[in-house]
């Protein structure tokens, strides 16, 4: 099993447990002293406050990681990444959000592409932009708001890609000692003209490697 830890040195790191016994001659006791364990083990003890925020940060960087795998996989196979030139609000964006996420971005990596472990937008887009998506379709543009002085932020994903390289961003939610983020928040992902500056993770496409086959 997996899992993120807040060390004592005050820094998240991931963890790897590996539990087993022999199924073919453990006796019943064994078993049942097996699975009584694995039921009463329980992780982050030493970050109560934050264990949601910490969980969805590792699921979302995992999350980013398998879709840059995908990606990575798809220009072996191809020569260049997804560029998302049609099929998406924005040529070369998308997001978990929209419907480009599953219909295009999803149908061209061959996978149901996992999304934010919240996935809205906060605060929320008010017309022109519809709420879901807070893309305007009369204006052509695209907003991801966050609101930080009101602790107040967008939890998305979002592909970027020219084809040649991608990146991949996410907000994470975790803001304590050993936090992951590596990108500034306010800084637009997007073309020019839209904004998208709600993002404080990135992933980008010289830091994922295709998975062994």
């Amino acid at each position: 099993m997996g899992v993120t830890d807040l060390t004592d040195s005050g820094a998240l790191a991931g963890r790897i447990f590996v539990l087993d016994y022999n199924s073919n001659n453990a006796s019943p006791d064994t078993k049942a002293i097996y699975d009584q364990m694995i039921g009463s083990m329980s992780f982050n003890q030493n970050a109560l406050t934050d264990k949601e925020a910490i969980i969805h940060d590792t699921k979302r960087i995992q999350d980013l990681v398998t879709i840059g795998r995908l990606a990575e996989k798809y220009k072996t196979k191809n020569g260049s990444y997804p560029n998302l030139a049609a099929g998406s609000y924005i040529p070369g964006v998308s997001t978990s959000t929209w419907p480009s996420w599953t219909q295009t971005l999803g149908t061209t990596l061959g996978q149901t592409l996992p999304t934010d472990p919240i996935n809205t937008f906060n605060p929320t887009c008010v017309a022109p932009y519809e709420s879901s998506t807070c893309w305007a379709e009369s204006l052509k543009k695209f907003r991801c708001p966050t609101d930080a002085a009101n602790g107040k932020f967008s939890h998305i994903y979002a592909y970027v890609s020219d084809g040649n390289l991608y990146n991949l961003y996410t907000k994470l939610e975790y803001n304590g000692a050993g936090k992951f983020q590596n990108y500034t928040l306010g800084t637009s992902s997007c073309p020019a003209g839209q904004a998208c500056g709600c993002f404080d993770y990135v992933i980008p496409n010289n830091l994922v490697k295709p998975k062994p086959s």
